[in-house]
């Protein structure tokens, strides 16, 4: 069995795309919550440097 990406007649084998997407969507996933979850702490720094000069 090939895994390569192209068979014989120099089309995309449906298993290759469907593990290379399958796995990309995880890996998407992942990414997605890391950049929300930096998101998230870059607001809270924002949100605490705002009010450090507030009262400063």
């Amino acid at each position: 069995m090939k895994l390569d990406n192209q068979n014989e007649n120099g089309k995309f084998s449906i298993l290759y795309l469907f593990l290379r997407y399958s796995v990309n969507s995880e890996m998407l996933d992942d990414y997605v919550n890391l950049a929300k979850r930096n998101a998230d702490d870059l607001m809270a720094i924002q949100d605490q440097t705002y009010e450090y000069i507030k009262t400063a």
